[in-house]
């Protein structure tokens, strides 16, 4: 079963907190909706998803920390929607599954997931077959209360390893390479509850892969010894003031193009944003704190470069609304646009490619296991034709303006049209026209002397930076001659007899103000095309019907039309009557019986002779054969005829019957007799 796409819906631009400059196009996303169906499950904790190719297919699926002792895998279909979920155990020790990440723990190729237990603490692989299923692996033991889950090589072995935001601990998981994770003995503990992210980089630049991590109002980051631990916490931000904090969602990237992995602090409670740039040795300095141009809500911080610009931007999550800003050399991030959650208030959110254009969309997880999928449009257009819009005619020689617009993919919120690059236009795929795109649209003249149908495209062919190539729908223009004609056929109102070699069929060619036509009337039937000039308004074919079979046939002819005059069409049905075969027999004496030969022309027939004697039937022959009887006779005067049986194209019939044969009581005198 197939979860079905239902419209997309446009997420808009709202005012820009910091104005975009010119030539810089907003990021923009479609939702999806619904991309999964909301799962049955009464757990809350089914808050975060990941993305992988779990079934090798090419096309990227989502797996969803569901809550119920089990993940949901919704295998991609490579066009933003997910086939049925198919719920995948991950053991007794994790009832409460609520975290989630995808990587290869053992070393197979395979895409494997890990999971943590938001009861237990517990964190468990789940070694991934490579075919969309996977084979639960020994738990690892930890603290309670996991809130978030990343991945990273702690010490340097060269396998994946698992780092948990617990409730005042973080909790380190050495994987063996084979799928199995040890604890870390002692845990990293800070003297603070409440739920955490926590991020994985190399902020020092030391080779060794470090931690941040977000609890209440603070940030720190504890820097890796490159063996599994890790030297003490040192805060790094805290939000001022204290009454204004609330939990805080992190995220990572190289804002400023700097080569330092700096951080991003999202306060769900206060709505600000917060940019913290790594000054290069894992200290950092708070660079701006702008406002969230939507309400507090549960959700998080994505970095990411959505625009294919290679500068990183960002996404924040408030509930069931994600915010894009589009990022800046400088670290900087203009508000760009914002969009509504597909379904309910998402918690958290992860990027991959689920449509497979080359743009990373948002996945967005929901409580209760669901997940929603924001499509990246951005850079996209639509190439349209303004003027006109819908099919038009215009008479030979005439011309039309035709005028043609580019504008952002889905672009209901956008009052303008795009400049830069260029318009090639195609008559029936052939070029006719290449011009530079206008912020007003592009314009240019179609003219034809082609009588028909021509199907017009226009091409865009990007602006090299900002905004992708687009082809626009098919505009159809039909060009008509500049009288209307009519053509009618005569010739072929009577039957003919099947056999006859041919027939001339005449059409005439009229004009609506009188003038006389000139051109090509074209005939055609089952045997073939003749093209024929008109000859003051006439033409006449001669028809080859000695290959047509009895019955009905359609014989067409076809005005092409001139410089002046419009092509025209008219359709005759010619009727081929079945043909008669007159016989005659030839009686001659053959020992002591005679010969009866039947005489006709039965070159094309088919069916049987039937011999008469008395009127009583004696013998049938194949009419393929001989034709040709030997029978005794009664001396005395006898009556015989012969009956052909008839086939599809010949009727059925008689030689003469009431011809008399006398038959003497002795044949040595007799001479051949015609009948």
């Amino acid at each position: 079963m197939t979860i079905p796409r239902s419209s997309r819906a446009l997420c808009l631009s709202l005012a820009l907190t910091v104005p975009l400059a010119a030539g810089e196009s907003p990021i923009r996303f479609g939702a999806v909706s619904p991309a999964s169906p909301v799962l049955t499950s009464s757990k809350t904790y089914g808050a975060m998803v990941a993305a992988g190719d779990f079934d090798n297919d090419g096309k990227l699926d989502a797996a969803i920390a569901w809550g119920s002792n089990a993940i949901a895998l919704l295998r991609g279909n490579g066009d933003g929607t997910f086939q049925t979920p198919l719920i995948q155990p991950t053991g007794g020790t994790a009832a409460n599954v609520n975290v989630i990440a995808a990587a290869d723990m053992n070393h197979d190729g395979q895409v494997d997931l890990i999971v943590g237990d938001y009861t237990a603490g517990n964190v468990t692989v789940l070694a991934g077959t490579g075919q969309g299923t996977f084979i639960v692996q020994a738990a690892a033991t930890g603290k309670s209360g996991i809130f978030d889950l990343q991945i990273g090589d702690f010490n340097r072995d060269g396998n994946n390893d698992v780092v948990v935001a617990e409730n005042s601990y973080v909790g380190i998981f050495l994987g063996n390479g084979s799928g199995g994770l040890t604890p870390v003995a002692n845990p990293p503990g800070i003297p603070l509850d409440g739920a955490a992210n926590v991020r994985v980089a190399d902020f020092d630049h030391d080779g060794k892969p470090d931690v941040a991590v977000a609890y209440s109002a603070d940030v720190y980051t504890m820097r890796g010894n490159g063996d599994g631990t890790f030297q003490p916490f040192q805060k790094v931000f805290s939000v001022v003031p204290k009454a204004n904090a609330g939990l805080l969602a992190l995220a990572t990237g190289d804002v400023n193009h700097d080569g330092a992995t700096d951080l991003i602090v999202q306060n769900l409670d206060g709505s600000t944003v917060t940019v913290l740039l790594n000054q290069g040795a894992g200290t950092f300095t708070q660079e701006t704190s702008f406002p969230a141009p939507l309400p507090a809500g549960v959700g998080g911080v994505i970095v990411g470069n959505l625009n294919r610009d290679a500068l990183p931007d960002l996404i924040t999550i408030h509930g069931s609304t994600a915010v894009f800003y589009r990022g800046r050399a400088d670290g900087t991030f203009p508000f760009s646009s914002s969009c509504a959650a597909p379904s309910g208030s998402a918690r958290r959110g992860q990027l991959g490619d689920f449509d497979g254009d080359g743009r990373p969309d948002l996945a967005l997880a929901y409580p209760f296991g669901s997940v929603g999928i924001l499509l990246n449009i951005t850079g996209k257009t639509d190439t349209i034709f303004n003027k006109p819009t819908e099919t038009t005619t215009i008479t030979a020689g005439g011309s039309l303006e035709i005028t043609v617009s580019v504008v952002p993919h889905n672009q209901d919120a956008f009052s303008s049209g795009l400049e830069g690059g260029t318009v090639v236009f195609r008559d029936n795929g052939a070029v006719f026209a290449t011009l530079p795109m206008n912020l007003a649209g592009t314009k240019t003249t179609f003219q034809s002397s082609v009588l028909g149908d021509h199907k017009i495209t226009a091409s865009y062919s990007g602006d090299g930076a900002e905004w992708d190539p687009s082809v626009s729908s098919p505009l159809t223009i039909h060009v008509t001659a500049a009288t209307p004609t009519t053509t009618a056929i005569s010739g072929a109102s009577q039957p003919i007899p099947f056999g006859t070699p041919s027939i001339n069929i005449s059409a005439s060619v009229t004009s609506r103000d009188a003038t006389v036509a000139t051109g090509v009337v074209r005939f055609t039937s089952e045997v073939g095309v003749q093209d024929v000039p008109l000859i003051n308004g006439n033409a006449t074919a001669a028809i080859n019907t000695s290959a047509l079979n009895a019955g009905l046939h359609d014989i067409n002819a076809f005005y092409l039309g001139d410089a002046t005059h419009d092509a025209s069409t008219a359709i005759a049905a010619l009727t081929i009557a079945k043909a008669t075969i007159a016989m005659t027999l030839a009686i001659t004496p053959d020992g002591g019986a005679y010969r009866i030969a039947v005489n006709g022309n039965f070159t094309t027939a088919s069916g049987t002779l039937t011999l008469f004697v008395a009127n009583i039937p004696v013998e049938t022959q194949d009419v393929s054969g001989p034709r040709v009887f030997r029978r005794s006779l009664t001396p005395g005067v006898q009556y015989l005829w012969v009956r052909y049986s008839g086939d599809s194209n010949h009727e059925v019939s008689l030689s003469p019957q009431n011809v008399p044969f006398f038959v003497p009581a002795a044949l040595g005198k007799q001479r051949g007799v015609r009948h």
